[in-house]
């Protein structure tokens, strides 16, 4: 059986919402934007819409909204700090913004004692704050995801002060989006490009019950049957706090990428014939198609590739792409004959090997040996007139 793994792109990868227009509906469109007047009441719109001091009024009058109905909210506003770069499930390339934000608390310490050594030290706590993640598109067009952790400006001044300070903020980051998003991060090809923050900042917020609610606040509102929100959590719902590893995560010197094995057949009417050897090779392959998922690497001249009869390796060192993996093949395949293609587009390395079969001699050995067995007596004895020895039941 071949060692595949299957891929759920819809669910992690992509976003599930996707726009469904109609011909008449793009028609429309296309229409209303040959309009020149249509152009610059849109555009009019945007810069509306993009104006901080349009966003500040907006902002208080969802404050006072929410106050309407006993709750109370705080925008949280992002500034650059710096960028991580990986991959996400080893198939797609992503950042991580590690942000900062007045709204969040600062980092907290207090002295403790290692149970394991006895010595003692202190133990961090470092609140934090996730915003959802959203599509965004790398320098080369090709489609990434963008996630934002936003931390205290004393925790990322304490990062830039203290090496060991600025992994753990790191590891607590990448930990915050594997435990949110239900994936897996490549920690081994960690990369920090030259920018400060990855798309466009996106304030998120952070709502509660209010702590004394006037009486009118407490009355139902009156637009509630129609848009009917679920309050949150009583008490006091601040940005999650996560403790300060003792100890930094492991990191693998080098990824195993996320590979899959298909098996490519041909069309053959032999075989759906009732020879005795029409379905000698129905479950062997003529080729084998190896897809291994490379997101962090631009090209094959920044890896080896070594294929042999019944394995395949891989091996790249280069600097945030450090990959390796042995594969070991079902079927013996003709090395020689094979061809490879990298797609630049998908990163993804592409390998087809034709598989060998049995020699000419070999099928000929193999058909007569049938054909011997088909010959051979049942051991079943029949009278001489060729009838039936049992006795028919008057």
């Amino acid at each position: 059986m071949s060692a595949s793994r299957s891929r759920n792109k819809q669910s992690k990868l992509c976003d599930d919402e996707r726009l469904d227009i109609s011909k008449d509906e793009f028609n429309r469109f296309q229409e209303a934007f040959g309009q020149e007047e249509f152009r610059k009441l849109f555009f009019d719109y945007v810069d509306e819409i993009q104006d901080p001091e349009n966003r500040k009024i907006y902002e208080a009058e969802i404050t006072q909204l929410e106050k309407e109905r006993g709750v109370e909210v705080r925008f949280i506003h992002p500034k650059p700090g710096f960028v991580i770069k990986t991959a996400l499930d080893g198939e797609l390339k992503c950042f991580i913004n590690i942000a900062s934000s007045e709204e969040i608390e600062r980092p907290k310490n207090e002295v403790a004692t290692d149970p394991s050594s006895g010595s003692r030290g202190l133990s961090w706590s470092i609140p934090m704050a996730q915003t959802t993640s959203r599509d965004d598109f790398d320098a080369k067009n090709n489609h990434c995801k963008v996630f934002d952790v936003v931390f205290h400006p004393d925790a990322l001044h304490l990062a830039m002060r203290n090496k060991q300070f600025r992994q753990c903020l790191i590891d607590t980051a990448l930990d915050a989006v594997e435990r949110e998003y239900k994936v897996s991060l490549d920690r081994a090809n960690l990369k920090f490009p030259k920018l400060d923050y990855k798309g466009i900042p996106r304030p998120t917020v952070i709502r509660k019950m209010s702590d004394n609610p006037t009486a009118e606040e407490q009355e139902p509102h009156p637009l509630a049957h129609m848009f009917p929100t679920k309050p949150p959590a009583p008490g006091k719902p601040e940005p999650r706090v996560l403790p300060m590893k003792t100890k930094p995560t492991p990191v693998p010197e080098f990824t195993v990428p996320k590979y899959t094995i298909k098996y490519s057949h041909d069309v053959d009417l032999s075989e759906y014939t009732d020879e005795l050897d029409a379905k000698l090779h129905v479950t062997v392959p003529r080729s084998l198609v190896v897809e291994i998922e490379l997101p962090l690497l631009r090209s094959t001249a920044e890896c080896q590739l070594d294929v042999t009869s019944k394995s395949v390796y891989l091996f790249s060192e280069r600097q945030g792409a450090k990959y390796r993996l042995k594969l070991d093949l079902p079927f013996i395949v003709d090395d020689k004959a094979g061809r490879a293609r990298f797609d630049t587009d998908m990163r993804r390395l592409s390998i087809t090997l034709p598989v060998v079969r049995k020699s000419v001699q070999e099928q000929a050995q193999m058909h007569e040996t049938l054909r011997h067995f088909s010959r051979e007596d049942s051991g079943v004895e029949l009278h001489s007139n060729s009838e039936s020895p049992v006795e028919e039941d008057p």
